[in-house]
């Protein structure tokens, strides 16, 4: 049942193209306040322990990739990049396009043909 949920919220997101990236950074935030609050307890200075804080958290720009890469289908997202990049391509040689529509016109008309010859005999 997790899993279900967690595609449908996925579905969902890429559907609406919602991203939690205000979530995320508040969420990020809060982790840094809570251990840099620790770190001046333990001690360190506000600017030592804010940085310290975030050394301990690592790389965040990993962490956003991550969440982002969970947050939707990234298959389904990838084909429409591809999808979308094709066609701006075809826009730009309209020539080469209608050849190669032309040729795949022809060529499925000739295949159904022959097979319309093959199921008569």
């Amino acid at each position: 049942m997790k899993t279900l949920n967690r595609c449908l919220i996925r579905l969902r997101n890429l559907v609406t193209g919602r991203r939690g990236d205000q979530r995320l950074r508040e969420e990020l935030e809060d982790y840094v306040a809570r251990e840099a609050e620790a770190n001046i307890q333990a001690g360190m200075s506000e600017e030592e322990a804010r940085r310290q804080a975030w050394m301990k958290l690592g790389a965040a720009e990993a962490i956003r990739e991550q969440y982002h890469a969970e947050e939707g289908l990234p298959l389904l997202e990838c084909l429409a990049q591809d999808t979308r990049f094709s066609l701006r391509q075809m826009r730009r040689s309209l020539g080469f396009t209608l050849v190669v529509v032309l040729t795949m016109a022809l060529g499925l008309q000739r295949r159904q043909r022959c097979l319309q010859w093959c199921i008569r005999r």
